[in-house]
């Protein structure tokens, strides 16, 4: 069975998985920061650690995270307000339109990565600090 597969469909199909690889790498950072102050938690306040991080407290955790990057998935996938960022396998580069949806995009980026990802190393340098610390010899 072959599919012939339009132009424009081809183009619709690399809209939605680029869309979804912006959606993706916001949610593994900010799932990465989630498992850090897990981690912090459980090395820090041990003694609290089961009332905020109870099974339902977690999946509300997550859900809320894959909640919160949803929009940019929205915008992208659809092209909502001219946002358009797709691949291009001619020339097997990304492209973005030039507007203010980029400029939102990049900056957003930039802060989550530089915020969120830095906070998160940070607290995963301490807790293990605070890990070696406490090895007994």
């Amino acid at each position: 069975m072959i599919f012939i597969v339009s132009h424009d469909e081809l183009f619709t199909l690399s809209v939605v998985l680029t869309a979804l690889k912006i959606y993706q790498r916001f949610v593994l950072i900010l799932l990465t920061a989630f498992v850090s102050l897990n981690r912090a938690c459980a090395v820090f306040m041990p003694l609290q650690y089961t009332r905020f991080f109870k099974m339902k407290n977690t999946i509300l955790g997550i859900v809320f995270v894959f909640q919160m990057c949803s929009p940019i998935f929205v915008f992208y996938a659809f092209q909502l307000y001219d946002c358009l960022y797709f691949f291009d396998p001619q020339s097997s580069s990304w492209y973005y339109r030039d507007n203010t949806c980029r400029r939102i995009l990049i900056t957003l980026e930039y802060m989550v990565f530089a915020i969120v990802h830095s906070s998160s190393v940070l607290v995963d340098i301490l807790v293990t600090a605070r890990l070696y610390k406490q090895i007994k010899v």
